[in-house]
């Protein structure tokens, strides 16, 4: 099997130690906790980092959607 494959690293939503394989952005409860919209919106910025263009556009889709993952947490732990 691949490295790329069995290599680990951290959710990255904030503060979680979860550890996810280091394909996947965010461990399935946070990923699950991002909109479809801004799913769409970090597949395509990877689409165009990967193609040769700026990461710009994949990793401005990676902050907002670390930032809904992280108030949308905060709202939950208000209740």
């Amino acid at each position: 099997m691949s490295v790329f494959f069995t290599r680990k690293k951290a959710c990255f939503a904030a503060g979680c130690k979860r550890m996810v394989p280091s394909r996947r952005l965010m461990c399935k409860e946070h990923w699950l906790l991002v909109p479809h919209s801004m799913r769409v919106e970090i597949y395509a910025g990877l689409d165009l980092w990967q193609s040769g263009r700026s990461p710009k556009t994949y990793l401005e889709a990676i902050q907002r959607a670390r930032a809904f993952v992280a108030e949308a947490e905060a709202k939950l732990a208000r209740k």
